[in-house]
């Protein structure tokens, strides 16, 4: 190949070389011919240059055009040869394009955005890795979280249904089915406090405000359960139960005890001035038609909640 190349460059520098040889012998032999042409005057010699030209074919006019088309050819062929043999330098007699220097400088400019693009895909590539690197941390511990949430549910789901079984179990029993009449139900929950049964005179106390909520002995029944409660130690629900009973001051005959007892409800849960409030609706309502064992209460929980006189 690189002798092929060298014998055409070879070839089109002889030619250039006869081309400009037979053009610089032309112009210094032509004005020669021409003054010999006219001094012998031969008619002959005069259609000669004629019949030699029609025989040797037309004459190429190497004009500045066609030498520099020429020139341009000669050094694209000896680039190539460079190319070829992987010269580093340029020939030292051929001077360079000036189309192909700034074709150069074009590519060198794309080779420079190519490899800064390049840095950037590289970059971008580095922060995509560690985005989806740290999604799927993420989602691993999402997906731990899930799972441990999925356990705990588990956990109080058996735990509820433990806590129901104990509750039912725990729970007390329903209160008896009513015996059909307001007063009956009465009269079976009183049986049950004076007998001493507490647990069935509350849940029969309690069916009867449930099953009779118009009976006129409604309040009583509030105020018994009130009863049973103080007896059970429960303070708090004691007081809710005289508070319902009291709606109202009633003027009955259990009135002033149940005054007197949710004031001793209200100081046992540490309402001091609210008993005293209680007594002193007492005094003002019931202290006249009270047993003297309701005036003896009450005069002891003045003193204990330190009651103004």
């Amino acid at each position: 190949m690189q002798q092929i190349l060298r014998f055409q460059i070879s070839k089109l520098v002889l030619l250039l070389f006869a081309f400009l040889f037979v053009g610089m012998l032309n112009s210094v032999t032509a004005p020669m011919v021409s003054a010999q042409s006219s001094y012998l005057g031969d008619e002959d010699d005069e259609e000669e240059p004629a019949s030699k030209s029609n025989q040797a074919g037309p004459t190429i006019a190497w004009d500045t055009k066609r030498l520099a088309r020429l020139e341009r050819n000669v050094r694209k062929l000896e680039r190539t040869l460079q190319r070829v043999e992987n010269k580093a330098n340029p020939p030292i007699l051929i001077e360079p394009d000036a189309e192909v220097v700034a074709l150069q400088a074009i590519v060198s400019q794309l080779s420079q955005k190519i490899e800064d693009q390049g840095q950037a895909i590289v970059q971008l590539t580095g922060q995509a890795e560690l985005s989806q690197n740290r999604l799927k941390l993420q989602d691993e511990q999402i997906k731990a979280l899930i799972a441990r949430l999925d356990t705990v549910t588990k956990r109080l789901t058996m735990n509820e249904a433990k806590i129901s079984d104990i509750a039912d179990i725990v729970a007390p029993p329903p209160p008896p089915p009513s015996l059909g009449s307001s007063e009956s139900d009465f009269d079976r929950a009183y049986t049950f406090l004076v007998e001493g049964k507490l647990e069935d005179a509350g849940r029969a106390f309690e069916g009867f405000i449930q099953t009779w909520p118009e009976s006129t002995q409604r309040p009583e029944a509030w105020y018994r359960l009130g009863q049973v409660r103080s007896r059970q130690n429960d303070p708090s629900s004691a007081l809710t139960a005289y508070a319902n009973a009291l709606k109202g001051w009633p003027k009955t005959s259990w009135a002033p005890e149940a005054t007197v007892l949710m004031a001793q409800a209200l100081f046992d849960t540490n309402r001091p001035k609210d008993a005293c409030s209680a007594l002193s609706q007492f005094d003002k309502l019931y202290v006249k038609i009270s047993s003297a064992e309701s005036r003896s209460l009450a005069k002891t929980l003045r003193v204990k909640a330190a009651c103004l006189a």
